[in-house]
């Protein structure tokens, strides 16, 4: 008896979701659209064309200190930046004036995560430390997981930043739960799995290079 209120709960809240998850689908179903492309390494390339997407909001900065996230998938894509004074600038590649000038793009990889202290869908911007750590993981707890989506979506990533002398490393640990699951965590993971149904961030906007044209516009009216 004492599981019947927290099983209506649980069902007001999955109809909530749905009733919001029906009214973005009939209001973007004619821009949505699907790209598929190849995975790389052990990650999923996959995009899905949604929203513009806001970078001062959305991206997730590591702080100094604890950051909890839940990787909600395997979605991955990367692009070069370059920084001229501050300003990222993401590298077209081909004809790049910035790249033929000999400023050197660093490779960003970028994926969405939920943020466990906002509890809002970001998308977190790391390098190559941070990836190949989590390819560690994969590897690591093959046999605990041997699906690696279930090792992103399944379990909360601690990722620790120790920041010295403005040179930032950064550590990963998985957050494993011991013993059955309780009736707050399914009831917690069916939040989630909703909220993920939500999500309207774009990876192919967060990483869409910038244009030769505008690169030189760019250095053109900036004054250095």
């Amino acid at each position: 008896m004492a599981l019947i209120p927290i099983r209506n709960k649980i069902f007001a809240r999955v109809e909530k979701y749905l009733f919001i998850r029906i009214l973005i689908f009939s209001h973007s179903q004619e821009q949505a659209m699907q790209i598929n492309l190849e995975s790389k390494n052990l990650f999923n390339s996959e995009i899905v064309h949604t929203l513009p997407f806001d970078r001062n909001k959305g991206i997730l900065r590591l702080k100094e200190g604890p950051n909890k996230v839940r990787f909600f998938s395997r979605k991955l894509r990367s692009v070069g930046i370059h920084w001229v004074n501050g300003i990222s600038i993401r590298c077209p590649q081909s004809g790049c004036p910035l790249c033929i000038g000999g400023n050197v793009a660093k490779k960003r990889n970028f994926m969405k995560v939920i943020d466990r202290t906002s509890g809002e869908i970001k998308v977190l911007d790391f390098g190559s430390t941070i990836r190949e750590q989590l390819e560690d993981l994969v590897r690591d707890y093959a046999i605990d997981f041997p699906d690696p989506d279930r090792l992103f979506t399944d379990i909360d990533v601690l990722i620790r930043c120790r920041d010295k002398a403005g040179r930032p490393t950064y550590t990963l640990k998985p957050i494993l739960v011991k013993g059955p699951v309780t009736d707050y965590e399914r009831a917690k993971r069916v939040e989630e799995m909703a909220l993920i149904e939500t999500d309207s961030i774009d990876l192919e906007e967060v990483v869409r290079p910038w244009t030769v044209e505008r690169i030189r516009e760019f250095l053109d009216k900036k004054p250095f």
